[in-house]
């Protein structure tokens, strides 16, 4: 996207009411839910990691842990790395060409940039046994359909909306363990936690 090669102006959109709000309140979901999962892997990849908003949470939470952070822009790492080099790694690769296996995967507010079946097979063979992915996305609702429309006509970059419905399937309860919660009715916003049984 366009938006992303201005990373200054793209953070600048962030540190005023509506959106300020909004990623606060998806940070925080997501952070009640990594506790609530109560997990403790040894590696954690940040798919879509953008400016590395996410490192310093994941930092304090898994203090011993290995994190990378991949992206497709080239100047989001940059500044993310500027930021967050010391606390974790980071790579310019997109995620289907990832072969690591990890024990946590996280994709925070990127996962719209992903055809959701390939995106899930590819999240599946990546997994330890015990591995677990959250998500972090919007569903169909005012705010996620305008945010559409506005980001596939004038930026010209297609955004996929999804509902956490759309992800039952895709795990059979006999291996994985699936759970979702809504963030925000306006925003449609959502949380979605799998866990691979072991």
């Amino acid at each position: 996207m366009l938006l992303y090669k201005f990373t200054k102006f793209y953070e600048l959109l962030f540190k005023f009411p509506p959106v300020l709000i909004w990623r606060e309140k998806a940070i925080n979901s997501l952070e009640k839910e990594l506790k609530n999962l109560n997990i403790k892997p040894s590696n954690i990849l940040d798919v879509g990691c953008g400016t590395g908003i996410l490192i310093s949470l994941l930092r304090k939470l898994y203090p011993q842990s290995e994190i990378l952070g991949i992206d497709i822009s080239a100047p989001m790492l940059n500044l993310a790395i500027k930021r967050y080099g010391k606390l974790a790694k980071f790579k310019n690769l997109d995620f289907f060409y990832f072969k690591e296996r990890q024990d946590l995967i996280i994709v925070f507010h990127s996962f719209t940039y992903f055809p959701l079946v390939p995106v899930i097979e590819k999240i599946k063979s990546l997994l330890n046994p015990g591995g677990s992915c959250v998500i972090v996305t919007n569903g169909r609702a005012p705010f996620s359909i305008i945010h559409q429309f506005i980001v596939s006509k004038l930026l010209r970059t297609k955004l996929n909306i999804y509902s956490p419905k759309d992800f039952q399937s895709l795990f059979p309860h006999t291996k994985w363990d699936l759970h979702s919660r809504i963030i925000s009715q306006f925003e449609g916003s959502f949380i979605l936690s799998v866990s691979n049984k072991i």
